[in-house]
């Protein structure tokens, strides 16, 4: 086989009830000069069989198991990007869909406006394709045609409320490499791939937009949608990002206070999270969660809460020694 246009990379954990489905729509794609690479995360059900059964027909498809489940899609995702051959990657997770001609207009854009990352448009839907939740971005960023921006203006459309769609852009692949923390397997928190995906944002020169559709699937399964430990790992997230932005644009900058808003309001309202849901979650569990959400109040500084957005009563709790300010938190929430 000839060096392919695009790489796509597939992580897979327990996706036996829609892989067979993502996989088929990449290996349909108008532009066929592809290789798809699933790596199944040490799944339970019967992810791995339907793979290897679909491996069999099509050389294209390449797959792989990991040993034992990293817990975070970013390490078999890394495993994938490892063995791809193209010099462009793209990622799909292995529950969404995109149409025939998705990666086709990808890479007419990226090859028009010769830029490091081209991001589609997403479509969230529950059940049916036509069962839409939301889109992002909004349609009036201009989400097509000659939008392109620098990689610092598009990583700053991620903090707060993300304003552009990171699944399923294509990228160089000298710029995964040259940004991601790769194959370090003590990246394992839910969403460490979020820090990744800022990373090759910031770091790139340009980065276009495209008219391509990208179907994310809701579904009761994600585990981003469930309440456990894994749900407050954002907290992690939000810290290395604050760290990024800092370095990037200065301690002081309008930037770095942005992330540090987010970071402030984030610890407060897992602080709520937590103690509303205490009754739906183990002892163990609910004391991992205040620990982490604990570590992370001590890193926020007077200056951080009183210069965030937070209402001034909000502020005043988030001032109070920790376990004062959790059981004003508590106290407020059971009124």
């Amino acid at each position: 086989m000839n060096k392919p246009v695009i790489s796509v990379v597939m992580h897979a954990y327990n996706a036996a009830n829609y892989i067979r489905e993502s996989i088929s729509c990449v290996l349909r794609q108008s532009l066929s000069d592809l290789e798809l690479i699933v790596v199944d995360d040490c799944s339970t059900d019967d992810t791995w069989n339907i793979i290897s059964e679909m491996a069999k027909h099509d050389s294209r498809l390449m797959v792989f198991q990991s040993s034992s489940n990293s817990g975070s899609a970013k390490y078999p995702r890394e495993v994938a990007v490892s063995k791809a051959s193209a010099d462009l990657i793209c990622w799909i997770d292995a529950d969404d869909i995109i149409p025939h001609d998705y990666l086709e207009i990808l890479w007419h854009r990226q090859q028009q406006s010769k830029a490091d990352i081209v991001c589609s448009q997403m479509i969230a839907f529950q059940n049916d394709i036509n069962n839409v939740q939301y889109a992002l971005p909004d349609l009036s960023l201009k989400n097509h045609g000659e939008y392109v921006i620098s990689g610092r203006e598009a990583v700053m459309m991620s903090i707060g409320k993300w304003q552009l769609n990171a699944n399923g852009f294509i990228v160089k692949k000298s710029l995964w490499h040259g940004t991601s923390l790769f194959l370090n397997k003590d990246a394992n928190w839910m969403d460490a791939d979020d820090v990744s995906t800022r990373e090759m944002l910031l770091s790139a020169e340009k980065v276009a937009f495209s008219d391509a559709i990208y179907y994310y699937r809701i579904h009761p399964e994600a585990i981003t949608k469930k309440l456990s430990v894994k749900k407050f790992h954002t907290l992690i997230t939000d810290e290395y990002v604050m760290r990024m932005i800092d370095s990037a644009f200065g301690e002081k900058s309008p930037q770095v206070r942005l992330v540090r808003n987010q970071y402030v309001s984030r610890i407060l309202s897992f602080m709520r999270l937590a103690v509303v849901n205490k009754s739906r979650l183990t002892g163990d569990d609910f004391s991992e969660i205040i620990a982490l959400i604990k570590k992370h109040f001590f890193a926020c500084s007077a200056d951080d809460i009183i210069h965030s957005d937070l209402k001034p009563m909000l502020k005043l709790i988030m001032l109070l020694p920790f376990n004062s300010a959790l059981a004003v938190v508590n106290f407020i929430n059971r009124k």
